[in-house]
């Protein structure tokens, strides 16, 4: 499971994402998108959204990349703007250990990048049969 907060430690995103997944199972989360005042995000569910796993923070090249144009991302805007996260446990297997996460969105009409979050997501090697 990973998390979104509103505060910002660091860096200029924002927001902070963390979390734990684990490798050995398919990663589905949703979550609900807000603006800086706490009200749902809007205007952004045709904006192109890419969440980058990097494990060296000056490398620029992920290790993991998913996006609304993948369908590994998806963006609703209905009473609340979710983020739905929907990952096959095979694009997983590799990972492992703490990597640099990035959520950016790219606007539909500006093509304007905002660095909507940063933060620390670890893998774990969690095996599991079924």
């Amino acid at each position: 499971m990973s998390s979104f907060s509103q505060t910002r430690e660091t860096h200029a995103a924002q927001a902070t994402v963390s979390g734990l997944i684990s490798n050995g199972a398919t990663w589905y989360e949703v979550f609900a998108l807000l603006d800086e005042n706490g009200d749902p995000l809007t205007g952004v569910s045709a904006d192109e959204w890419r969440f980058q796993f990097r494990c060296d923070p000056k490398d620029s090249s992920p290790s993991l990349t998913l996006t609304t144009t993948d369908g590994t991302l998806t963006i609703v805007e209905a009473t609340a703007t979710t983020l739905t996260i929907n990952v096959p446990q095979d694009s997983l297997s590799a990972l492992e250990g703490d990597y640099v996460a990035d959520l950016v969105s790219k606007g539909a009409i500006d093509s304007r990048l905002i660095h909507r979050a940063h933060g620390i997501v670890t893998f774990r090697a969690d095996p599991i049969a079924f």
